[in-house]
């Protein structure tokens, strides 16, 4: 499990070119969700563009609360490890993280969990 923690968070939901995304900074890297209206696969992005991977959302499971925001790759279903292996999905890198940050405010936190729902459903909440 990867560990980290963010001293900037930042978001955007559906902007001027249909894109939803989730940045995390920390000391010496970052991470990024993403995924652009209509599309089929959600991007993750660690510490460089050139590493990131398309994937299906239905391959990870996901918790947010006003602290901290979990992903893991879904590993006891034989279509989604099908699915990893034939898309050479770097699981070392994309398997379990989690991401702890300042506490988000309640307005915050509700447009951080309609970004999270676009990305990985597809859709907006409202």
């Amino acid at each position: 499990m990867m560990e980290l923690f963010a001293k900037r968070m930042t978001w955007e939901l559906d902007n001027d070119k249909g894109l939803s995304c989730l940045f995390f900074e920390w000391e010496d890297g970052c991470f990024t969700l993403s995924r652009k209206t209509g599309a089929d696969a959600l991007r993750l992005e660690m510490n460089d563009p050139a590493n990131g991977q398309l994937i299906d959302p239905d391959c990870f499971e996901y918790a947010l609360d006003n602290t901290s925001f979990c992903l893991n790759i879904v590993r006891n279903n034989r279509k989604v490890l099908r699915y990893l292996e034939e898309h050479h999905i770097n699981t070392e890198l994309y398997g379990e993280i989690v991401l702890h940050y300042i506490p988000l405010s309640k307005p915050e936190f509700e447009t951080v969990s309609a970004v999270i729902h676009r990305l990985f459903f597809g859709e907006l909440l409202f």
